[in-house]
């Protein structure tokens, strides 16, 4: 019977009592009447925490009473087994023993009574007492097997009196834990305290050895879930779950409940699409999900994957269609929630809703900024279907970042932050890219009008004319400043009636589901909307004293029109000295425009000496951040190399080797990407390759650079001052190389590289979760058994893995905790979830993974024709 909270999250950890009494023992005391027993005994158990426990008082089984006991112990979320306690005939004193029976035993009546007849006589220990059976250890378990009805054995107290320890000698035990009845039917030995004993005994089995458990054989009701406490780990209250608990004891029995360290998902849930109303209560060691092909497991993956913000990596295979396959089972408003705990075991829940950022809690508490797979889960991985298989380019680099995971990030985020602090460089570059070609130009003109001034200045017309030409440098530096001032003014003014009517409309806005919320918002907006009043107020008396300078300006002009006759009667008095010296080819209004050329060329190489100035500040400014960025990408590569070097320490098989900025191909595909076809040519540019390890140093030797290219050097000049911030950045790629036994890894077989990348992904000591779409891909089955499976048992208690899989071996012999079973219906994913205990889920994986009980049976009775000895033994 599955309890569905207190397997919830699959086969857990509950405190088991392998010797419970009752008042059909003769020496058990209690004095009330037995209605009253069944619940106070209950009650005791659950006092106790005991949550499994064998009935079993001595030669005798009180049917009635232990229906009444498990039927109110169910209730209560307690598992109790029916047994009876035998004292063998062995040794001086006889040999406890416990039978503990399943359900076929007490279906109807008459089966257990029979037994204990058989074994004491008619009417031999009814009276509870310790009467020795005629049978010794294998006797008995021989005359079990005649019922064929299905039980276990435990041994009380094995070094106390009648215990099989103290009972029987080296030799005796020997043969017993060594035949094959024995190791068959017997699951525990109770009571074991000394451990050199404990040590000898476990030496004498060879690889076979009972668990090592605790029954209390409680005189009374206080004495229950007194002394030493043992746990199973189940996933159903069925006797084949204990029995099975008890058989996998190494993994399955504990003093003490085992308690998983690391940090792992609780649990996704869905609202709306394929999957509304689903919950997956995921155990923290290994979750399997099962199903038909197309039955929802991978959907369920990408969607976990999704709410995670786990990327795909760039060589992931069908990226467009897993995206979509996200959308199309989520639906439109589409909700998931991931419920996890991180290693200090605080629960956090993220909500994501489709094409919606997530939102995370702590503890109830939404925590903005904070990511679930950085802060909560330690460096979860994911695989998606044949992300493992599908190698080829960048496979190496994809797999290197899946298993950095965040280890970087922060040293990424410094990255990112140098790129746009040189982003922002080169583009301010950009403004003062024709600084040269102006100041040339200015240097001519002004050298020209220079030397044709020369002339004039021959004959001292620059001296007689000086009060003229200062009054046109002063007309002309009001009609300057007013003409900038009138022209920022209009931009000012054409910007803020451009914005003015939609802030003034935003303020009219009345919500009606939130209107107190707003009324707070806008009280903020109105302080913000009054600061921009202020601006127009500004804006509008700026304009008023505007024209205050326009009119100055005129009242120079009319200044100036007084000297007018003064200035003409000076010209024409400079004219005729000019004749009288016989040159009549002078042009005074050149004169004075030419003086305005010298005036606005001083002007503008003035301006031009300021940008200059300014550039060499900023070519000073981006090689300094480039060689920050250099330095962090080296840093990057640095940490790169230490996290590899722990690869190669826990796995020693499997070498990941980095070299920095080695990709000289991208590199070179990079360059390509400047110029249409035959602009320059791919050999030129590996040239450049060859020389220059990166752009970063092409920059800094661009003359070097242009002599290796000749008449291809205007060209490719333009295209990487055009494009010189996207290349600074760009980082020349690090190469990894993967080795397997010493080989590269493609030098390797499919099914041994799987295997190798598989094992090696498994084994990462520093990944809390495993997400994994068929991991079972491109592998044999001996190789999932021998390697896979037997890895995923050992790691599993301190690692949580989610698989989807469609190889029985995965969830059977990797004793899932947890077991998802995946259909499709109608548009609708439905899923059965529970542990590999479960009836339920045993169902589904011999019908979905074995092909039906049929073909699972007639399977396993070929294998039992298969079963012969090898040639030429007996």
């Amino acid at each position: 019977m599955d309890m569905q909270e207190i397997f919830k999250h699959g086969s857990t950890w509950l405190r088991a009592d392998f010797l419970l009494r009752t008042p059909a023992d003769s020496e058990f005391q209690y004095s009330s009447g037995a209605g009253d027993f069944v619940e106070a005994c209950v009650d005791a158990l659950q006092k106790a925490e005991i949550r499994v426990g064998v009935v079993a008082s001595r030669n005798r089984l009180d049917l009635e009473e232990f229906r009444a006991l498990r039927k109110l112990a169910l209730e209560k979320e307690i598992f109790l087994l029916p047994g009876v306690e035998l004292l063998l005939n062995e040794g001086a004193n006889g040999v406890r023993a416990v039978v503990v029976f399943c359900d076929d035993w007490i279906r109807g009546s008459g089966y257990v009574d029979s037994l204990i007849g058989v074994v004491l006589g008619k009417d031999g220990g009814k009276d509870g007492t310790n009467t020795r059976t005629g049978e010794g250890v294998l006797d008995i378990i021989e005359l079990l097997e005649e019922y064929r009805r299905d039980f276990f054995i435990v041994f009380p107290d094995v070094e106390g009196p009648s215990g099989l320890w103290r009972e029987t000698d080296e030799e005796t035990l020997t043969r017993y834990l060594r035949h094959g009845l024995f190791q068959r039917h017997i699951s525990a030995f109770l009571g074991a305290r000394t451990m050199e004993r404990r040590v000898a005994v476990r030496a004498l089995s060879g690889r076979y050895c009972p668990a090592e458990l605790e029954g209390s054989a409680p005189a009374r009701i206080d004495d229950i879930g007194s002394g030493k406490s043992c746990f199973l780990k189940i996933g159903a209250f069925t006797f084949e779950a204990v029995r099975y608990a008890l058989s996998e004891h190494a993994a399955r029995t504990d003093e003490e409940p085992r308690v998983h360290g690391a940090s792992w998902i609780e649990s996704v849930s869905f609202e709306g699409g394929m999957l509304n109303g689903v919950t997956l209560s995921f155990a923290s060691e290994l979750n399997t999900l099962i199903g038909i092909r197309g039955s929802g497991k991978s959907a369920v993956l990408e969607i976990l994957r999704y709410a995670l913000g786990i990327p795909f990596g760039d060589r992931a295979p069908d990226r467009e269609y897993k995206g979509k396959l996200v959308e199309y089972v989520l639906g439109n408003g589409g909700k998931v929630i991931v419920q996890a705990r991180d290693r200090d075991g605080t629960r956090c829940e993220l909500s994501r809703i489709l094409h919606e950022a997530p939102d995370i809690h702590v503890n109830g508490v939404l925590q903005p900024g904070l990511s679930m797979r950085k802060e909560i889960l330690h460096r979860p991985l994911y695989f998606g279907q044949k992300d493992l298989s599908s190698m080829g380019n960048g496979f190496e680099k994809d797999l290197v970042e899946k298993i950095l995971g965040e280890k970087n990030a922060s040293l990424r985020r410094r990255i990112r932050e140098q790129k746009r602090k040189i982003l922002k460089l080169t583009e301010n570059l950009h403004l003062f890219q024709d600084v040269a070609e102006r100041r040339r130009e200015w240097d001519a003109r002004r050298r020209d009008a220079e030397h044709r001034l020369s002339f004039y200045r021959e004959y001292g017309i620059e001296e007689k004319l000086q009060k003229q030409i200062d009054f046109d440098v002063d007309a002309r530096t009001c009609a300057q400043v007013t003409a900038t001032l009138n022209a920022c003014l209009g931009e000012l003014e054409t910007f803020v009636r451009r914005q003015e009517g939609e802030l003034e409309r935003h303020r009219h806005y009345v919500s009606k589901q939130n209107a107190s919320f707003f009324e707070s918002f806008f009280a903020v907006y109105e302080q913000i909307y009054g600061n921009f009043t202020d601006v127009r107020r500004a804006l509008t008396e700026s304009a008023r004293l505007s024209a205050t300078l326009e009119d100055q300006t005129k009242g120079f002009a009319r200044i100036q029109e007084q000297f007018k006759e003064e200035f003409a009667l000076l010209e024409r008095k400079i004219t005729l000295d000019l004749q009288a010296l016989g040159i009549r080819a002078v042009r005074l209004e050149e004169f004075r425009a030419l003086r305005r050329t010298i005036e606005e060329a001083d002007q503008a190489l003035e301006g031009i000496d300021r940008e200059e100035n300014e550039l060499r500040n900023l070519k000073m400014a981006l090689e300094d951040e480039l060689e920050k960025l250099n330095a962090l990408w080296f840093e990057e590569f640095e940490a790169i190399e230490a996290e590899l070097g722990k690869v190669s320490d826990g796995y020693p098989n499997l070498t990941i080797r980095a070299a920095f900025r080695a990709d000289r191909s991208a590199f070179v595909e990079r360059m390509k990407g400047l110029f249409r076809d035959g602009e320059v040519r791919e050999s030129q540019l590996r040239s450049l390759a060859d020389v220059f390890q990166d752009f970063c140093l092409m920059y800094r030797g661009l003359e070097e650079a242009k002599a290796l290219l000749g008449v291809s050097a205007a060209v490719f000049e333009k295209q990487f001052l055009k494009n010189l911030g996207a290349l600074l950045t760009w980082q020349v790629p690090n190469t990894f190389t993967i080795e397997y036994q010493g080989r590269e890894l493609k030098q390797h077989s499919l099914g041994q590289r799987a295997s190798a990348l598989i094992l090696f992904v498994l084994d990462r000591q520093d990944n809390d979760v495993v997400i994994i779409d068929q991991p079972e891909d491109d592998l044999d089955n001996q190789t999932i058994y021998e390697d896979v499976i037997k890895l995923i048992c050992t790691l599993k208690p301190t690692k949580q893995f989610i698989f989807a899989t469609h190889n029985a071996n995965i969830p059977v012999l990797g004793d899932a905790e947890g077991v998802f079973v995946c259909s499709f219906q109608d548009d609708v994913i439905c899923v059965e979830s529970g542990g590999i205990d479960s009836p339920r889920i045993q169902q589904g994986v011999v019908s979905i993974m074995e092909g039906g009980e049929e073909a699972f049976k007639k399977r396993k009775g070929i294998y039992e024709i298969w079963k012969t000895e090898p040639e030429g033994q007996a």
